[in-house]
C-alpha cells in the first residue's frame, strides 16, 4: 500500500508538470547514473507529451553514461536552447548541488523538486522527497505512470540505469521490493540488458583502470581496520589519463574489505577536497557528512570541503573515528 502522503506529493508533481512548459531539468554536479537517467527519462516523457524541456548540468557527462538515449542533448547553463519558464531539480539534495545551473532559476519562477536523499534541504514547492526510496529513478518511474506517459524503450533504459546504479546493480542494502518491481517494469519495455549492464558495471577505460590500481595500492586501514581511507591527488589524474568521472565506485572497494565499517575516498581538487563516504552497518555517514556541510544517505554520503587535502582529511577522519568508536 502506497502511503497517502506519497500519493498526494506524486499527484502534485504530475499536475505541476502537466501545467508547465519550457521546463529546465537540473541534475546535480558530478552527475551519476541516477540523476542523469532520471532526468533524461523525464525529458523524453515531456517531449512525447509535446512539451519543450532540456536537461542541464554544469559538469561533463561521464563516459560510461554516454549511451543513455538523449545524453548528447544535455546542455551546460551557458548553452541552454531556450529560456525556461519553470525548473525542476532532480536528485539534488540542496541548492549547492545544482552548481551554476541554479542561475537558471529567476525570481518568481516556479520550481519543483524530486529527490530521495534523507538530508534534502530544498525549500521549493511542490517537493517530492522520499528519503527511504532506493533511487530517484523509482520515483520518476511511478510519476510517469501517474502522468499516463508511455514507457518507451528509451525511457525504460534511462530509468533502469538510474535505479541499478544507485542500488549497486541491486546489491546494496537500499535495494527494496519497489526498486526491483520498477526495474522489472522497465525491462518489459525492451532493451539490451546484457549490453547495458556491461557498460554500467564492468566496462572501464584504461585511465579508470590505472586510477583504480593506484587507489587500491595506496589504501590505508585505520582504527584496527574499521576505516579504509583512499586518497587521490589532482596530479595523478593527468599522469594516469583519468578524469573525475573515473572515481565513480572507487570507494566501494574500501567498504568491500573484510572488517571495514567506514570507507572514505578523498579526491583532491583545485582549492577543495571532495569526499565519498560509505558505511557497512553501524555508522550513519549522512549525519557525519551533514555536520560538515554535505549530505546523502545513511550508508552512502558525500561532502566537499574548501580545504587542502590533508586538512580536509583530518576533519573528516575526526568525525568518522568518533562515530566508529561509539558503542
Amino acid at each position: 500500500m502506497v502511503p497517502e502522503r506519497t500519493l498526494t506529493k506524486r499527484k502534485a508533481i504530475a499536475e505541476w508538470l502537466k501545467g508547465h512548459d519550457d521546463i529546465a531539468i537540473i541534475t546535480h554536479i558530478s552527475p551519476d547514473g541516477d540523476t542523469l537517467g532520471s532526468a533524461l527519462a523525464l525529458m523524453h516523457a515531456l517531449h512525447n507529451m509535446g512539451k519543450r524541456a532540456f536537461v542541464c548540468n554544469r559538469d561533463e557527462m561521464p563516459g560510461y553514461l554516454r549511451m543513455l538515449p538523449g545524453w548528447e542533448s544535455i546542455v551546460t547553463p551557458d548553452d541552454i536552447p531556450f529560456p525556461p519558464k519553470a525548473v525542476i531539480a532532480i536528485d539534488c539534495a540542496d541548492e549547492a548541488r545544482m552548481g551554476t545551473a541554479i542561475g537558471l532559476i529567476k525570481e518568481g519562477m516556479d520550481v519543483a523538486v524530486i529527490d530521495h536523499h534523507e538530508t534534502n534541504r530544498m525549500a521549493f514547492a511542490p517537493s517530492w522527497v522520499e528519503g527511504e526510496e532506493a533511487a530517484t529513478g523509482v520515483l520518476i518511474q511511478t510519476l510517469l505512470g501517474e502522468m499516463g506517459a508511455e514507457m518507451t524503450s528509451e525511457i525504460a533504459l534511462c530509468l533502469y540505469a538510474a535505479i541499478s546504479t544507485d542500488t549497486g546493480n541491486f546489491s546494496f542494502s537500499n535495494t527494496t521490493p519497489e526498486a526491483l518491481c520498477a526495474a522489472a517494469e522497465c525491462l518489459r519495455a525492451g532493451f539490451d540488458l546484457a549490453d547495458l549492464s556491461f557498460r554500467l558495471f564492468r566496462m572501464k577505460s584504461q585511465g579508470r583502470t590505472r586510477l583504480l590500481g593506484r587507489a587500491l595500492n595506496s589504501i590505508e586501514y585505520l582504527e584496527d581496520g574499521q576505516i579504509a581511507l583512499i586518497r587521490l591527488k589532482r596530479s595523478e589524474f593527468a599522469e594516469l589519463g583519468a578524469t573525475d568521472a573515473d572515481t565513480e565506485g572507487v570507494v566501494n572497494f574500501g567498504i568491500d574489505t573484510e572488517g571495514v565499517e567506514v570507507a572514505i575516498l578523498a579526491v583532491e581538487r583545485a582549492g577543495s577536497t571532495k569526499f565519498s563516504l560509505r558505511s557497512r552497518n553501524r555508522v550513519n555517514v549522512a549525519q557525519a557528512a551533514a555536520a560538515l556541510g554535505g549530505g546523502g544517505h545513511s550508508r552512502a554520503a558525500g561532502v566537499t570541503l574548501q580545504l587542502p587535502m590533508e586538512e580536509a582529511v583530518e576533519q573528516v577522519l575526526n568525525a568518522l573515528v568518533r562515530a566508529v568508536r561509539e558503542p
